[in-house]
């Protein structure tokens, strides 16, 4: 059998395709380009003009570096991290459902609580004194300082530690519109970082607690006459109008993300305690805008994102803008999830001790509840003030509380007891 040979043919262009003399939609040699809805990149007709984005998040001049809070960055991260996010913004909601049928003294018990461990986490970076959640209840409640006893250099460090810690307390207090909706101004940002009628009996009254490098060196108020105040003023107001450009420039972000770029800029605004203070309690309170932005929340009720609750983790980001926000997200989320337990825990107990004193006649046993959920120390001169019994009453119902299991004493001590709820 041979092997027949395969004939080859040679196919026409015409044969191939035969509509090969008419332009095809794919051949654009010589074709005029159509006219786009869009600006592609690289276009050299574009010239100079920003494209849209950049226009958005125009990027800031000033102080703070233009690389590293870049709102372009920053909503790209905002995007890549929106699952993160949104889990946040789902616990937030819980918080806040949680405390809205709670009196005060359950928002003022965590603002005490994140005060103190704000206070905690800044004296690892500035090798400050640190100041405990009863040492700032003592102050706020009754005026009572650190000990005068030492070097005067130490004592002066002391001071100005537990001022630092309750300004942050007060500020966390504050009614929520402190920080109002829409982009952050100069006005708004001098108005939380000053006195706004919140410590006039403290010693930082009259202005601000910025330091220029030193650690608990407040500027005390402004006067025409010290050159040295007024230079320190004048540089305190340069950084606010530069904060207060970049926080414009991110106005479209979400609450959460304009928080964390806030505390990274002003933090980098100097290496001392007061500046790192006033960083976390701006975000906190910033990033509370969430729950005003959905308007769940009432206008005259305070909330502020937890920080520092459960190890404060979001507050040690470093890197790029999607470690930092990732960071700063993971950290609020652990916050917030320890101040649901730690509220749950608190409610458990005043319920509890509500009905355990549910046949005592009068009003004090209700009140000295209220007022240790409220606090997280208690002692006889402060219940007498906070709620109007006689010294005796109120010893009588604390020793009843202390018999029944409710409360326990902290001191050991048969004068001066100081009292706390156990939860």
């Amino acid at each position: 059998m041979g092997i027949m040979a395969k004939k080859s043919y040679n196919y026409s262009a015409s044969e191939v395709e035969p509509d090969a003399g008419f332009p095809s939609f794919f051949d654009l040699d010589g074709a005029e380009e159509p006219d786009l809805w869009f600006q592609p990149d690289g276009d050299p007709q574009g010239g100079d003009e920003a494209p849209p984005r950049a226009l958005l998040f125009p990027r800031p001049t000033g102080l703070f570096d233009p690389v590293l809070f870049d709102p372009v960055d920053w909503a790209r991260a905002q995007a890549d991290l929106s699952g993160e996010l949104a889990a946040l913004c789902y616990l937030f909601g819980m918080l806040e459902a949680r405390l809205a049928p709670m009196g005060a003294g359950f928002l003022q018990r965590l603002a005490l609580r994140e005060a103190a461990e704000l206070s905690w986490w800044a004296s690892t970076h500035t090798g400050e004194t640190r100041v405990s959640e009863e040492g700032l209840t003592l102050w706020l409640a009754l005026r009572v300082g650190p000990p005068q006893t030492g070097p005067q250099t130490d004592v002066l460090h002391d001071s100005l530690a537990l001022q630092e810690a309750a300004w942050a307390a007060r500020r966390l207090m504050a009614p929520p519109d402190l920080i109002r909706s829409g982009p952050l101004g100069a006005a708004e940002l001098l108005r939380f970082l000053g006195d706004g009628g919140v410590h006039k009996e403290g010693a930082l009254k009259d202005g601000w607690m910025h330091v220029d490098g030193h650690e608990g060196d407040a500027v005390r108020g402004h006067r025409p006459g010290d050159k040295r105040q007024n230079a320190k003023f004048a540089a305190a107001s340069d950084a606010v109008q530069d904060l207060a450009e970049l926080m414009s420039a991110a106005q479209y972000l979400h609450p959460v993300t304009q928080s964390a770029l806030l505390f990274h800029a002003w933090r980098s605004f100097g290496p001392g305690a007061a500046v790192q203070v006033e960083a976390a309690a701006m975000a906190a309170c910033l990033g509370g805008q969430m729950a005003l932005n959905t308007g769940t929340i009432h206008k005259n009720r305070a909330i502020f994102m937890p920080l520092t609750l459960g190890g404060g983790a979001g507050l040690r980001g470093s890197g790029t803008a999607v470690n930092r926000l990732s960071q700063w997200i993971q950290g609020a989320s652990q916050a917030t999830l320890w101040a649901l337990r730690y509220l749950e825990r608190l409610q458990d107990w005043h319920m509890r001790t509500q009905t355990i004193l549910k046949g005592l006649s009068g009003r004090t046993p209700n009140l000295l509840a209220t007022l240790l959920a409220g606090w997280p120390i208690v002692t006889a001169p402060m219940a007498e003030a906070q709620t109007g019994a006689s010294r005796a009453t109120v010893q009588r119902n604390l020793d009843l509380m202390h018999q029944k299991g409710l409360i326990r004493e902290i001191t050991g001590q048969g004068r001066y007891r100081v009292w706390t709820a156990k939860i």
